[in-house]
């Protein structure tokens, strides 16, 4: 019997529980443009099983070979840069591979429906966790209410990872994932339907626009997540919710907002090049066009609007932006600085915890005319592996396992949204 094949590209943060469950019963190749990323896994692997057995790997292999790997695996997981995931998929449709992925399904990538239809491939997409055991969980809970002959009045759903601690550092943030798309995501918009109107959050405003989310008694605070409207057909809502609330969000712990609000007013999220500057104040000067040599944090608070001794100031301090430390190597925009600098000043600690959260909340209306507010709630922390490297790579995993066994039959771009998908994953 021919035995089926897995393809991981990509082997950064959150790839190490997918590649550990899928190698305990396929042949697993993984690829990536640095060895270092693969070491990590397979180190992580044997201290968690005791070997690597069932694994192989390439580092950068060029493009004819990347292709050939395609054409000879049965499923491709995609965990690299989401920009380069419709040119993976593309070549998956083009060889029969079925393609599974966490990012977002795209413009580009919808775009692949009818060809890979045509082939009989399937590309999965959003089987992470946000986006991912986010909508398998959502639609599990619509499920139930709809067995029960109720109407949903609203909905609203939320999720992020955070450190276990709330106060593990003054920021009461860690990196988890890629610090570049956590403030690329910072920056975009936000749509969403409240009592049946839409409600646009302009690009830049997110943070303008915080709410207070508790979960399980422990507050967060919330954030408009991207264009819920997708998601509301997604779901089955359209017509259910025309005059109804329906959300989707992300959760950090408090202070978050004003941290990232006070970040992009001084300009860390821009992505024009920076020209030469060599420490941390020299970036500074450069974005508040005038020389801070002389006290940095004053400067920073005037041009914010906050006293000196604000937490933002603190916060900012913290990641020493305010310092004449030589900037890390191959920074090129503020933005990547500011990324390099998250990931390496807010990185996790041997013996220190993330913690993913997630909430559910559904006004329901039953039959007998009965109003309630069901709330499905989970926390999880991390064991072994990041609580985020768990919730995006095992989903993934059991998503690809599901292709492999043929017991996912729908061809095209899906979402994980029906039974047949989700039901497995949750169980």
């Amino acid at each position: 019997m021919v035995t089926q094949r897995v393809l991981v590209i990509g082997a950064g943060m959150v790839a190490g529980p997918a590649i550990e469950y899928l190698s305990q019963f396929y042949p697993v190749h993984i690829v990536d443009i640095k060895l270092e990323n693969i070491n990590k896994v397979l180190d992580t692997i044997r201290q968690q099983r005791g070997n690597t057995d069932g694994i192989t790997h390439s580092v950068s292999p060029e493009p004819p070979e990347l292709e050939r790997l395609i054409e000879e695996h049965d499923v491709v997981i995609g965990l690299t840069q989401a920009s380069l995931l419709p040119g993976f998929a593309e070549q998956c449709v083009r060889h029969g591979t079925h393609f599974v992925t966490s990012s977002y399904a795209g413009p580009e990538m919808r775009a692949l429906d009818k060809a890979a239809r045509a082939k009989g491939v399937t590309l999965l997409n959003e089987c992470g966790l946000d986006p991912g055991l986010d909508h398998m969980s959502a639609a599990a809970l619509i499920e139930s209410i709809h067995r029960e002959r109720a109407r949903i009045c609203s909905f609203e759903s939320h999720c992020g990872g955070v450190p276990a601690q709330a106060d593990a550092n003054p920021i009461g943030y860690k990196v988890s994932w890629s610090p570049v798309q956590v403030l690329r995501s910072a920056k975009a918009s936000a749509k969403f339907l409240r009592g049946g109107t839409p409600v646009l959050i302009e690009n830049g405003a997110l943070y303008n626009n915080t709410f207070p989310v508790t979960v399980f008694n422990t507050p967060y605070e919330g954030f408009y997540n991207r264009d819920a409207f997708p998601y509301l057909r997604a779901y089955g809502l359209e017509r259910e919710l025309e005059k109804g609330t329906f959300i989707r969000g992300t959760l950090r712990h408090p202070g978050w907002g004003s941290f990232m609000q006070s970040l992009q007013l001084l300009g860390y999220l821009d992505e024009t090049p920076l020209n030469g500057e060599r420490n941390y104040r020299d970036v500074l000067s450069t974005l508040l066009h005038r020389n801070v040599n002389g006290d940095a944090r004053a400067h920073v608070a005037a041009r914010l609007g906050m006293p000196e001794h604000d937490r933002v100031l603190s916060q900012l301090d913290y990641l020493g932006l305010f310092s004449n430390q030589q900037l890390p190597k191959n920074c090129s925009t503020p933005l990547s600085l500011l990324a390099e600098t998250m990931r390496q000043r807010l990185a996790y600690k041997e013996g220190e915890q993330d913690a993913v959260v997630m909430q559910h909340c559904a006004d329901v209306r039953y039959p007998e005319g009965n109003m309630i507010r069901l709330t499905s709630s989970m926390r999880y922390e991390g064991n072994g592996w990041s609580a985020m490297a768990t919730t995006v790579g095992l989903p993934v995993a059991l998503a690809a396992e599901q292709l492999l066994t043929g017991s996912v039959v729908e061809r095209g771009v899906l979402l994980p949204t029906s039974p047949e998908i989700y039901r497995p994953v949750l169980e």
